[in-house]
């Protein structure tokens, strides 16, 4: 068993992330882009961060638009695999609809 303050330290820590969740999701999926290959995470982050449409990430880089969607979908995927592990699959799908999901 836990000692009484170690176990309120992390009942502390666990009401902050509940406090302000969408902070704690964000910073999670943050730490899962830097993980991805340098190109598809250049381009996940134009796309999401920069708010770039796929024409103009591809006229950017100078890939096609097919590529980007390509890379887009790839990214994606690989937050939703690395965030099921550390948070379930069910709370994945519902969250990345409203943070990663968009063109």
């Amino acid at each position: 068993m836990q000692p009484i303050l170690e176990q309120n330290l992390q009942w502390e820590a666990d009401f902050e992330a509940l406090e302000s969740p969408s902070e704690h999701f964000r910073t999670m999926i943050g730490e899962v882009v830097k993980k991805l290959p340098l190109q598809q995470r250049r381009i996940y982050q134009l796309s999401r961060q920069e708010k770039l449409k796929y024409e103009e990430i591809a006229s950017l880089l100078n890939i096609s638009p097919e590529t980007v969607k390509t890379q887009i979908y790839n990214s994606v995927k690989f937050i939703r695999k690395h965030l099921e592990i550390k948070i379930g699959p069910i709370i994945v799908m519902v969250l990345t609809s409203a943070f990663i999901c968009h063109k």
